[in-house]
């Protein structure tokens, strides 16, 4: 069991601007731009599935410890490799790691951090049935884990909002338009300590106003329960008693359909 870890949007590194983000091609109407704004909707693709890379000057040397891939379209045969380095276009000869994909979102969390100026994300898929590589948003930080954990028994809620129409026969006719997540985190009981560490994070993110992307269960060198990127949706409520107790609502951010330059 590893506690929550989370990286706040507005600490990545991947969207800030000092930094700078070339593609190695890029479809006309999804420039490797649309990286560095919001929705996640709105994203990069590639003209090719063979060889394709993202490669990000972050304008000095950072400390990284959490990589992630939010939207992608890679499949479970694709690659994801990261190098790290002084100078651009590093070839892995400084640093260099593998992620392992998963549907959606693929991210992997470092033991130890990684401080370097450049940064490249090299993509191999070729049995992509799209014909090119999507993602959606690069996360590049230095992430921050509790050191308490929240109650067993979280509520974990998979939501499909639906366009329902009914032809004049009576012939129903559904059309999926974006699907999310939702947990509820019960944290508790807490020290003074704790709770203001919590209420810290919620101001930050000024309630549901700036998302976050976060890791229930944390593990070193990987996940152990998977990631999200989203929002805290509900108003932060304390229970003050001897020790404290509150719940916070996560909610990920729809994928929706894809959204052009």
């Amino acid at each position: 069991m590893a506690n929550f870890t989370y990286l706040k949007y507005t600490d990545n590194k991947g969207s800030a601007s000092a930094t700078t983000i070339t593609a190695s091609t890029a479809a006309t109407a999804y420039p490797a731009s649309n990286l560095k704004t919001l929705p996640i909707a709105k994203h990069w693709r590639s003209t090719g599935i063979t060889s394709e890379d993202l490669q990000l000057d972050l304008g000095s040397a950072l400390s990284i410890d959490l990589f992630g891939l939010i939207n992608h379209n890679i499949t479970a045969s694709g690659t994801i490799t990261v190098n790290g380095g002084s100078s651009a276009n590093p070839d892995g000869s400084q640093y260099t790691t593998t992620v392992t994909r998963s549907e959606f979102d693929a991210f992997k969390l470092l033991s130890t951090a990684e401080t370097w100026r450049y940064w490249k994300f090299i993509f191999a898929d070729t049995t992509n049935p799209d014909g090119y590589i999507k993602v959606g948003k690069l996360l590049l930080g230095d992430s921050t884990t509790l050191a308490f954990h929240w109650q067993y028994g979280s509520k974990f809620t998979d939501r499909f909002v639906n366009i329902f129409k009914r032809s004049g026969g009576g012939v129903p006719y559904y059309e999926p338009v974006y699907g999310l997540v939702s947990q509820v985190f019960s944290f508790g009981p807490l020290t003074v300590a704790e709770m203001v560490t919590l209420r810290t994070l919620y101001r930050d993110l000024q309630g549901s106003a700036n998302p976050l992307f976060i890791i229930p269960e944390s593990g070193a060198s990987g996940s152990s329960g998977g990631g999200y990127f989203g929002r805290f949706v509900n108003e932060m409520v304390r229970t003050l008693n001897y020790q404290e107790y509150c719940d916070l609502e996560f909610e990920s951010d729809g994928r929706g359909r894809d959204i052009t330059a």
